[in-house]
């Protein structure tokens, strides 16, 4: 019993504090399911989704400029569909016209055959 109790104990004396004006300047982004940018969806500021390219060309051709008021307050990424297996990449400026912080690109270099 005196082992478990001096180990709670060490767990507690271990935590480090940290000042409210530090832990005030901390960011939280949660990953949520995009249910679509309307006028009846309400995100919370921290709410972060990520979306396909085939995903986000509805939206965009649904309305460029709900996406682009989302953008305003609302961390957004983008991934390139699944069917390029050709590594093949889209036009990342289009969706960065959106508004979309972080679009991702296929990346590859030729390598050497050993």
């Amino acid at each position: 019993m005196t082992e478990s109790l001096s180990q709670s104990e060490s767990r507690t004396v271990s935590k480090d504090k940290i000042s409210l004006a530090v832990a005030s300047l901390l960011v939280y982004t949660v990953g949520v399911k995009c249910r679509g940018i309307n006028k009846k969806e309400h995100y919370a500021p921290e709410h972060m989704f990520s979306l396909s390219e085939k995903t986000a060309n509805k939206v965009i051709k649904q309305g460029m400029m709900d996406l682009i008021k989302h953008n305003r307050t609302h961390l957004v990424r983008l991934y390139p569909k699944g069917l390029r297996v050709n590594s093949s990449n889209y036009l990342p400026h289009r969706y960065w016209a959106a508004g979309a912080q972080l679009v991702a690109i296929n990346w590859q270099t030729f390598g050497t055959i050993s």
